[in-house]
């Protein structure tokens, strides 16, 4: 391989088998990291207030087509699910005007926190597994990281990991 190919190739190697595959069962962050972020009223909102609940934080944005195509799953999830304490909080990695204009539009009513470069800071707090949006993170009521997925979540996938959320709820 000549010089040329070599970024190409530092890049493949850095790239770890779990990223591609999606979903990371043993993530490298254990506990929720804290954070603060503004919703779409651009009232601050901090992580910690939905503790003691499951939640599944997704990071998203307007211009991404797979979380696009993702979220209609989610407020589906956050409906029927909700009565058991499940909480999800989107993480627009996105203006305030684009997000909440795609908000309104597609019916999201989870509560959704904005913040380009803040929110792209506090996804890449939960280690290697952030490669690409959309990023789940699956965190049970005592802020233990269960488990993280990079890339669009099917519906049986998000059954599995709130079934698993909900094991760890019982514990």
């Amino acid at each position: 391989m000549g010089l040329a190919g070599l970024p190409l190739a530092l890049w493949l190697a850095s790239t770890d088998d779990k990223a591609q595959t999606g979903s990371d069962p043993a993530p490298p962050v254990q506990r929720l990291p804290d954070a603060s972020l503004p919703d779409l009223e651009d009232r601050m909102r901090s992580i910690s207030e939905w503790s003691g609940r499951p939640l599944i934080i997704n990071f998203w944005a307007t211009w991404c087509a797979p979380c696009r195509r993702e979220m209609p799953l989610l407020q589906s999830a956050q409906d029927s699910q909700s009565e058991g304490g499940l909480q999800i909080i989107g993480i627009a990695l996105d203006t305030r005007k684009d997000a909440k204009r795609f908000v309104t539009e597609n019916g999201i009513r989870y509560p959704v926190l904005y913040g380009e470069h803040e929110g792209a800071v506090f996804a890449e707090s939960f280690g290697d597994a952030f490669v690409a949006l959309p990023f789940s993170v699956f965190v049970a009521p005592d802020g233990q990281v269960v488990a993280q997925k990079s890339g669009e979540l099917q519906p049986e996938e998000l059954r599995r990991l709130i079934v698993q959320l909900d094991g760890r709820t019982q514990e």
